[in-house]
């Protein structure tokens, strides 16, 4: 019996013709898209960034969302930003990261976020073709606030106070409004165009300290999108510095901090004392 062995030509099968997955030879380049690419954004608002390889790996890669140089000095990561963290399984080519810009209601200045979307490390960086350091995601963060008369935010040193009241006055020393929600900041339009021309005045209520002195910042939103802040540190220890009121809501005495002068819907403020 004749027994014979057929050979097949396999030259279609090369194996410089078949990419390997995993090896750090055949690496997967990754790209980024943003949903929001760039420019003005409110707060409040939330962008997706999906991240796509061009192949699969045979390792898992984390990625992370970083608050990049040439940001605003005062924006808070968990605060002004909330920075994402995701992973793209090992053998799978996508996944999504996203930021978030909270919308606190506090006034400010509007801040610049600058975005990247990175490798957690090194060994994650390792693991792609390119490098995804060199786009940039440039946000301005927009306040929401009302226009329908002065907001006023306080915020403060939690490390020092736990609680602080906000109280606004007429110039006889009269209630007018408050805020004391023992959020942190305290925000809220405590005067409106529709209320009498006229001196107001903006006190706190030091509800809850841990220390005696505190450090404060206000921010304040005028109808016509004017934005102005203050900062100071109250001392508890020196009230006679301060002219005080009695709050009958609060059943507190209160300090003066802010002076503002009414005219329709132009609001002129001053530090105090």
């Amino acid at each position: 019996m004749f027994v014979g062995v057929l050979l097949l030509s396999c030259d279609a099968r090369k194996d410089e013709d078949v990419e390997p997955i995993g090896t750090t030879e055949f690496l997967p380049e990754a790209t980024v898209t943003a949903d929001v690419s760039e420019g003005q954004i409110e707060q409040g608002s939330m962008v997706t960034y999906a991240i796509q390889l061009d192949k699969p790996f045979a390792y898992p890669t984390q990625f992370k969302a970083t608050l990049a140089e040439g940001s605003s000095e005062g924006i808070r990561v968990g605060q002004d930003v909330v920075l994402g963290t995701t992973k793209i399984a090992a053998y799978t080519t996508s996944t999504e990261i996203t930021v978030s810009f909270p919308d606190d209601g506090f006034p400010q200045e509007t801040l610049t976020a600058k975005i990247i979307i990175e490798p957690t490390n090194a060994t994650n960086a390792a693991n792609l073709e390119n490098d995804l350091s060199t786009k940039v995601y440039t946000y301005e963060l927009l306040n929401v606030n009302s226009n329908e008369g002065l907001t006023v935010g306080m915020n403060w040193n939690q490390d020092q106070a736990t609680d602080i009241d906000v109280v606004a006055y007429d110039s006889e020393g009269s209630e007018h409004s408050f805020v004391a929600t023992g959020d942190v900041p305290e925000v809220e339009v405590l005067i409106l165009n529709t209320d009498a021309d006229g001196t107001y005045y903006v006190g706190i209520d030091p509800y809850e300290l841990i220390e005696e002195q505190f450090e404060f910042n206000f921010g304040l939103h005028k109808p016509n999108g004017e934005t102005v802040s203050f900062e100071g540190v109250f001392d508890n220890e020196n009230l006679e510095q301060y002219t005080a009121d009695v709050s009958p809501s609060l059943e507190t005495d209160t300090y003066r901090l802010l002076k503002i002068v009414k005219t329709g819907s132009d609001y002129t403020i001053s530090q105090l004392p």
